[in-house]
């Protein structure tokens, strides 16, 4: 498997937008699978040249403020996964629910380190069952559950 890994050298919370002043930021990592990504007209550059489609769901990522810190590209078990490390402050379920639906995705994980849970969020979340560390990409590449992979040098 292969790892491709960007960091985003500055994020402050104070960059968000968010009216409320007293809103707390949530420390979340998020797995999304590619696969299903639409490839929509409105997704091509005006050369003709298609838009990656993770650039696609890091788009959408950063529209329902998401404040990104960093993200890498793995290549997980099934298929091309987004890993996302960013800060929100919102409503996390509600978000991830409709970038879920938005990106056609059963469902995106989202895991909090903070509070050390995961869960699953999507139109069908519920046909995946509990989250599931040992399928959990962490920035660095590695599992939550434990299990390294390979990483592109």
């Amino acid at each position: 498997m292969t790892l491709n890994k960007h960091t985003i050298s500055s994020v402050s919370n104070t960059d968000a937008a968010v009216n409320d002043s007293n809103a707390r930021f949530a420390d979340v990592i998020l797995n999304i699978g590619l696969d299903g990504v639409p490839q929509e007209f409105d997704n091509v550059y005006s050369i003709g040249r298609a838009i990656p489609l993770f650039e696609t769901a890091l788009t959408s990522v950063k529209c329902l403020n998401f404040k990104v810190i960093g993200f890498a590209l793995v290549a997980s078990d099934t298929e091309p996964t987004l890993v996302v490390r960013a800060t929100h402050a919102g409503d996390l379920a509600a978000c991830t629910n409709w970038l879920a639906e938005k990106l056609n995705q059963d469902c995106v994980a989202v895991y909090a380190p903070a509070d050390d849970k995961g869960h699953l969020y999507g139109p069908r979340a519920a046909a995946w069952g509990e989250f599931n560390p040992e399928y959990f990409f962490q920035l660095d590449g590695t599992r939550l559950g434990g299990e390294v992979i390979e990483q592109a040098a």
